[in-house]
């Protein structure tokens, strides 16, 4: 039997199918008894929550201002705060300490004292001197002193608190480390050092002034003083403020005075201060670093100016301002927190807050009422009455008009009602005698539809009449398939197949356009070329596509109406099994040919038959070598859409679909096509007709790997 595949026609309607839709375009009513949807929030509840939505903005605007300026003005109070603190402190600590400074820079430039040091063994002048320097040491504040010989190394010290004495206390050895702070005073490039000295056993908190005695370049040795600050540092560290940290700061960041003591950098005057005592192991961040950093460097420039920053301080956000000392070579500096500088705190504005909230909410609820018996309680009698207008009730009880906008409302809401009872009554006369109408023409249009589809059905039974398919089975057998797939129920493709005692005449025509006009052209077409058959014989395929172009051009010059589309596509191919040779005209069509390895490709003319411009077709010939199978198609197959992309199916993938199936029967070569195909197209919709046709000589051998139990598989 042949393998072939035919088109199904499309699903028909019932006759009554448009009987029973509605006529009505409206929404269906809900059933009476059935659930009622869930009761949205109502104007009220929706009024007061837009009032509360709003306050709660505004509170939250005017909440948001207020922090924001309260923490500015915290900020800038505690900015003052701290200026404020450092000015008054550096005024505090410079003043006794330049007085001390002074007055032992007068005890080291003395000419008693450097004459003495060039001739310390001469009694004249060492009587001299030590006359002099027991006034100094009790003009001095710590009523002590101390000299050093540069020439000796011996170090005299007298005090208020020990017997007097001229002999020195020790010779100074620079092996020692105890003694590191005279050779590091001597190295300096300065003449004068402040050196701290805090005894955190005793609270001691001492400031040793150091000078360096020169004649000219010649250094002599080295005098000085002690002054004790522990008091004032106290006082300075220890009577701040909450949130106010004064210290003293050495302008590389180490820490001279603090009031945690354990933070105190010592030994600044000989160069061994221990790196976790500097201000950078209190900063947070390397930004912070730099910006204090900066700060100090803009002091030491600028001495009489106050240098403020903010940066995060031990955990925490503080203003920062330093002044420094150029004597001392001190940094006078004060920490604040702004919120130490707080101006409302929390008890003072909290009452105030919880009244500002109570009145808010007593306006509120005054708004809503006032709202409620104004706007919302018409409205909702106006909403109930709309109700059952909705329901089909128009005895209408109307609220009472007033001469409001709610009232100018409630009396076009009642000429409304009155207007619609009246259209209603008129509808419903006009819709029952459009129903009428309407059920008439549904019959009407059933009939024809019916009447239709059976006029298809007797065509599609007329074009199958002309397909040659008993006379394909009867010859060719199990070497042959035909995959014909209309668009519609009927088509514009149609193939051919007619044999003589040498041989036999197959091929595929595909007219111009689908459904009914396609069809309408294959009977043009295959009278056409029957006649050309019957003139010419079934042995030259180019004449009998010359012949047909001739015969399909003379029947439809008649016509005259350049709208209708005459062009075919077709292939012809003649196989002479006397002579082991095929021969082929196309015209827009190829003849596929595969010998199991390979498919390659005899093409056809350009032109189509019934083209605009004429062509003298021409005939291509190869010979019958065993396992050699040919394949014809419509374009309907090569242009199919589909793929991930809606690209057409092309001949690479046909190609494809045949040289993957090679070494199986003709049979199972038509099914793989179909899978090919279809998995192709996907749920994309036939494009146009398809025709497939395959064969092989009637005496060719099957191939190797196929059984002849495999070619009777459909």
């Amino acid at each position: 039997m042949i393998a072939s595949d035919y088109g199904q026609p499309p699903a028909r309607v019932p006759p009554d199918e448009t009987a029973r839709r509605p006529t009505d375009a409206g929404p269906p009513s809900p059933p009476a008894d059935g659930p009622r949807p869930r009761r949205r929030l109502g104007l009220r509840g929706r009024s007061a929550l837009a009032l509360a939505l709003c306050v709660l903005v505004v509170l939250a605007l005017a909440l948001a201002a207020g922090l924001a300026a309260l923490q500015a003005m915290e900020r800038s109070q505690g900015l003052a705060l701290s200026r404020s603190t450092t000015e008054y402190n550096k005024l505090r600590i410079v003043a006794p300490v330049a007085q001390e400074l002074a007055l032992a820079q007068r005890f080291a430039d003395s000419e008693i004292t450097r004459a003495w040091l060039r001739d310390e063994d001469d009694p004249h002048k060492r009587a001299m001197f030590f006359a002099e320097a027991e006034r100094y040491r009790r003009a001095f504040a710590d009523h002590s002193y101390f000299i050093a010989s540069e020439r000796s190394h011996r170090y005299w010290f007298n005090d208020g608190r020990t017997a007097f004495s001229d002999q020195p206390r020790y010779v100074l050895d620079a092996a020692r480390s105890e003694y590191g702070w005279y050779f590091t005073l001597i190295a300096a490039p300065r003449d004068a050092d402040l050196n701290v000295d805090f005894n955190p056993g005793l609270g001691l908190f001492k400031v040793w002034i150091n000078l360096v005695i020169r004649d000219g370049t010649r250094v002599l040795g080295a005098a000085g003083t002690g002054l004790d600050l522990t008091t004032f540092i106290r006082h300075l560290t220890e009577g701040a403020a909450a949130g106010v940290t004064p210290m003293l700061l050495a302008t590389d960041g180490s820490i001279q005075a603090h009031p945690d003591r354990r933070l105190i950098a010592d030994g600044s005057g000989t160069g061994t201060r221990m790196l976790h005592r500097s201000i950078d192991t209190l900063l947070d961040s390397d930004a912070d670093r730099a910006t204090l950093h900066a700060a100090i460097a803009a002091a030491v420039a600028a001495p009489d100016a106050i240098q403020s920053v903010e940066v995060r301080l031990d955990g925490r956000r503080q203003l920062v301002s330093l002044a420094y000392a150029p004597d001392l070579h001190w940094l006078v500096t004060t920490a604040v927190d702004p919120a130490a500088a707080r101006v409302v705190t929390t008890r003072q504005w909290l009452p105030l807050a919880l009244a500002g909230l109570l009145l808010l909410a007593l306006l509120m609820l005054a708004i809503i009422v006032a709202v409620h018996r104004i706007v919302l309680r018409p409205l909702l009698q106006l909403t109930a009455s709309a109700r059952r207008l909705g329901r089909g009730d128009y005895a209408l009880e109307l609220p009472e008009h007033g001469h409001d906008e709610i009232g100018e409302l409630t009396t076009a809401f009642a000429s409304m009602a009155a207007r619609i009872r009246e259209h209603t009554t008129m509808l419903e006369a006009r819709v029952a005698a459009r129903t009428r109408e309407l059920s008439e023409l549904n019959e009407q249009m059933a009939i024809a539809s019916r009447k239709l589809d059976d006029s298809l059905q007797y065509a599609r039974l007329i074009q199958d009449a002309i397909l040659p398919g008993r006379a394909l089975g009867e010859r060719l057998g199990e070497r042959h398939f035909v995959l014909w797939r209309p668009r519609d129920v009927v088509g514009g493709d149609f193939y051919v197949f007619q044999a003589d005692a040498d041989g036999f005449l197959i091929g595929i025509i595909d007219c111009a356009g689908h459904g009914v006009p396609g069809a309408l052209m294959t009977m043009i077409a295959h009278t056409a070329l029957g006649i050309a058959v019957d003139e010419l014989g079934l042995r030259d395929p180019a004449a009998l596509l010359q012949r047909l172009d001739e015969r399909v051009r003379a029947m439809l010059a008649a016509a005259g109406d350049a709208r209708i589309a005459t062009r075919m596509d077709a292939g012809l191919a003649y196989v002479d099994l006397r002579g082991r040779r095929l021969r082929f005209a196309g015209a827009k069509t190829s003849l596929y040919r595969s010998d199991g390895r390979s498919v390659d490709e005899l093409r056809g003319d350009r032109r189509a038959v019934g083209d605009r411009h004429r062509v003298a077709f021409s005939n291509h010939e190869c010979a019958l070598a065993p396992y050699h199978y040919f394949y014809l198609c419509s374009d309907g197959l090569l242009d199919q859409a589909g793929g991930p992309r809606g690209y057409s199916f092309g001949s690479d993938a046909f190609r494809d679909a045949l040289l993957a199936e090679a070494g199986q029967p003709l049979a199972a070569q038509r099914a793989a096509l179909v899978a090919a195909l279809e998995a192709w197209q996907g749920g994309r919709p036939q494009r146009d007709d398809i025709t497939v046709l395959g064969f092989a000589a009637p005496d060719a051998p099957f191939p190797p790997s196929a059984s002849r139990d495999d070619a009777h598989e459909s």
